[in-house]
C-alpha cells in the first residue's frame, strides 16, 4: 500500500502536525519514524517534491482481506468473553500487517480485562484510564456511559 502526503499534513499527534521548519528529509523521515514507532518499521519513506511517499511492505488486498477476517473473528470472540481466542486472532493480524491499530487496541484491551480479572463489561472510560496510566498512550474507543460495556473495535 502507498501513500502520498503533504510533508506539512503529516500528523504527529491529535491536532499536532509535524514541524518541519526547513529541516533536512532525513531529520523529518526520523522524525515521522519516531512519531509513529512500531508501525514505521514497516514503512518505506521518503521525501520528494514537498510530499511523503510511504509504502508499507508487503501488504496486499488479500493479505489485508485475511487480517480483517481474524480481526472480525477476534472481536465476535472477545464479546463472547473467549479473550484468548480473542487474544491469539489479534496477534495473527500484526503478524501479517503490524500497523493494524485495531488489533492493538483489541489486544490492550484483552491484557487489561485480564490482568484486571474483569470481564469484557468494563465501562470504556475505566479502560481507557487504565491505559494511559500504564504507557500514557492515547485510547479512544466511543461512548464510555457509566455501566456501558467495552467497544471492541
Amino acid at each position: 500500500m502507498k501513500l502520498m502526503i503533504p510533508v506539512t499534513d503529516i500528523m504527529v499527534a491529535p491536532g499536532g502536525r509535524l514541524n518541519v521548519s526547513d529541516s533536512p528529509d532525513d531529520i523529518v523521515i526520523e522524525k515521522i519514524r519516531n512519531a509513529y514507532g512500531v508501525t514505521a518499521d514497516v514503512m518505506d519513506i521518503h521525501i520528494q517534491n514537498g510530499m511523503v511517499h510511504i509504502e508499507f511492505r508487503n501488504v496486499t488486498p488479500e493479505k489485508v482481506n485475511e487480517a480483517m477476517g481474524k480481526l472480525k473473528k477476534g472481536v465476535s470472540e472477545a464479546e463472547e468473553g473467549r479473550l484468548l481466542k480473542a487474544l491469539k486472532l489479534f496477534q495473527e493480524v500484526l503478524s501479517m500487517i503490524p500497523e493494524n491499530v485495531d488489533a492493538r487496541r483489541n489486544m490492550a484491551r484483552v491484557y487489561l480485562n485480564r490482568a484486571t480479572g474483569k470481564r469484557p463489561r468494563n465501562t470504556c472510560s475505566s479502560a481507557c484510564r487504565s491505559i494511559q496510566r500504564t504507557n500514557g498512550a492515547h485510547c479512544c474507543s466511543g461512548t464510555s456511559m457509566p455501566g456501558t460495556s467495552i467497544t471492541w473495535m
